[in-house]
């Protein structure tokens, strides 16, 4: 929106027919499904599903409803019989409690293309499997 006008203690304000989605994201996130396993505080493992994964985190499933903002969890983004091992924070959760919101804790390079490397992966198979 734009002010087009003042008029005393009245603003006019003029506005675009056009509404385009604006990315308030670091990293464009992928809708990508794909095994998460989340290591609990006493070593055991849940594995849940992504439901978008970029390089700067992801949201998934939240077995059992067990996991809170502030928790620090541990992940193993598995595509292949290859995994990717990161640290992450959950910063939401949301659909009353079954959806977790992730940010990967500062992954170094290596990481951070091993993650780009597994939603590149899954995007071209996705596309070759749309396309039979």
């Amino acid at each position: 929106s734009v002010v087009t006008g003042v008029n005393g203690k009245t603003l006019d304000v003029g506005h675009t027919d056009r509404i385009e989605h604006v990315q308030r994201r670091r990293h464009h996130r992928h809708g990508i499904q794909i095994p998460i396993d989340i290591r609990r505080r006493d070593g055991s493992i849940v594995t849940a599903k992504s439901l978008d994964l970029s390089i700067g985190g992801a949201a998934a499933q939240n077995p059992r409803r067990e996991f809170t903002a502030g928790n620090r969890l541990d992940l193993s983004i598995g595509v292949n019989g290859s995994a990717v091992h990161v640290p992450a924070t959950v910063i939401r959760v949301s659909r009353g409690g079954r959806i977790i919101h992730l940010r990967f804790d500062r992954p170094d390079e290596t990481t951070r293309h091993r993650i780009f490397r597994t939603i590149m992966h899954h995007r071209s198979t996705s596309r070759k499997k749309g396309a039979s």
